[in-house]
């Protein structure tokens, strides 16, 4: 679970708690639904809050994130070289090659970009473990 922790600014002092979440956290209004109805997800100074609540400059709001879980995918992971751009915990930015395909399609037999991906996490944590010859 990650939190997001966020120190109201003067200029947003008397806003409501989903106009921080929205324009400051940049959270999307799905997300900003979901997490409303999660018990203690949504703190403001350390207690849980709706997110109609007027803030104050120098008040903490903090966001509980859940991981989200992995959706199924049944293509095994390869092992195509990756031109990465960018990377960090939530997010990877790449160069992706004209004909690798981003989303499975039916009866699709081509590299998949999804399992490139698969591929080069599976390489991270080996490197990261130690686990590699």
């Amino acid at each position: 679970m990650r939190i997001l922790e966020y120190i109201v600014p003067a200029e947003l002092s008397g806003s409501t708690v989903k106009t921080v979440l929205r324009s400051a956290l940049q959270l999307s209004s799905s997300l900003v639904k979901t997490l409303k109805w999660r018990e203690g997800a949504i703190t403001l100074n350390g207690a849980g809050v709706h997110v109609n609540a007027i803030v104050q400059a120098g008040d903490l709001v903090c966001v509980a994130l859940a991981e989200r879980a992995e959706k199924p995918f049944d293509a095994k992971p390869c092992d195509i070289p990756l031109d990465i751009i960018y990377e960090d915990e939530d997010l990877l930015v790449l160069n992706k090659p004209a004909g690798l395909a981003m989303h499975p399609m039916p009866r699709q037999c081509a590299a998949l970009c999804q399992s490139a991906r698969q591929g080069h996490e599976r390489a991270a944590h080996c490197r990261k473990n130690g686990l590699c010859s």
